[in-house]
């Protein structure tokens, strides 16, 4: 782990100490779980707090900047015990979530924590020094669809009914599954389909965070309606990333869908065109949005649960 200095509570500098001063209460480190991640790629930030005394207040930690990389909302925390320097130290555990935006050469600087003041020992501050990592170019050779998606997916595709008729519209839900930068991948490179008249809607999002792991989906609601009638394949929908567990780019695709379409039904106690228009319209705009993706995690302020009392 990264080395760090300690500054007594208060305005006035003190020495500087060696984290790992043989015997002392307090260190802290911090590290990458992965040095060397592809641009895309999930890494994360991992920040370790050791005390070998009790506390009688809660500590305050102060994350570093992450310019350069897209982050979450979600920070795993762990507390456990381990033995060091001939001590019995109970550690508290922050993992932050960071995908590299940015080839080459990076670091992060310095993550604090504040210790309070006991009845017997006054306060200070423990920081740690920048840590670097080296964020690498995806292979070359990608295949022509591929749109920047890195990690580990699957897609599916389905419909809302069985078959049709022309003007009236059909639901067509698509979605990418798997682990990876959920929140910013990339959409799929929607088929050409020729007598449809199509409607996008936004992407929803689902994310959850699995030993350390982003996992979710995005769905995709698409708003068809077939201009003639007969049996129509709604083609396959193709999506590639590029898997960084394998070095290699992959491919998923969705089955190709037929639906029966007949005849329009419009008669005397049918829809008009004008409701029809109205509800197709309603379905296309009736969305789902996406959660805005924030630029950085900064827990500037904020206190460590109680697990580390």
């Amino acid at each position: 782990g990264s080395p760090a200095t300690t500054i007594p509570h208060g305005g006035e500098s003190g020495p500087i100490l060696p984290t790992k001063l043989q015997g002392q209460d307090y260190y802290v480190e911090a590290a990458f779980e992965n040095e060397k991640p592809y641009i895309g790629q999930q890494t994360n930030y991992i920040f370790r707090f050791y005390r070998a005394i009790r506390l009688l207040g809660q500590p305050t930690y102060d994350a570093p900047d992450f310019t350069g990389f897209w982050t979450t909302s979600q920070t795993d925390q762990r507390t456990y015990d381990t033995q060091a320097s001939g001590r019995l130290y109970r550690v508290t555990e922050l993992r932050t979530i960071l995908f590299p935006t940015v080839i080459g050469p990076a670091s992060i600087g310095a993550a604090t924590i504040k210790v309070p003041r006991g009845v017997f020992q006054a306060g200070m501050t423990l920081r740690t020094k920048p840590i670097y990592l080296e964020i690498q170019p995806l292979p070359g050779g990608a295949p022509h669809l591929f749109a920047g998606s890195v990690g580990r997916f699957s897609i599916d595709a389905n419909i809302d009914v069985n078959s049709g008729f022309v003007g009236d519209p059909i639901v067509l839900t698509v979605t990418i599954s798997g682990t990876g930068n959920i929140e910013n991948l990339s959409d799929p490179p929607w088929p050409d389909m020729p007598g449809w008249r199509v409607f996008d809607s936004t992407a929803t999002v689902n994310v959850s965070v699995d030993s350390g792991e982003i996992s979710g989906n995005r769905i995709y609601e698409r708003v068809l309606v077939p201009s003639s009638a007969g049996v129509s394949d709604i083609p396959p929908i193709v999506y590639v990333y590029f898997d960084p567990s394998t070095d290699q780019y992959s491919t998923v695709s969705t089955e190709s869908i037929s639906i029966s379409i007949g005849e329009s039904r419009d008669g005397g106690n049918g829809l008009n065109r004008a409701d029809k228009t109205a509800i197709i319209e309603r379905l296309s705009t009736d969305i789902r949005h996406l959660k805005p993706i924030p630029e950085r995690l900064d827990k500037r302020g904020d206190d460590l649960t109680g697990k580390t009392a």
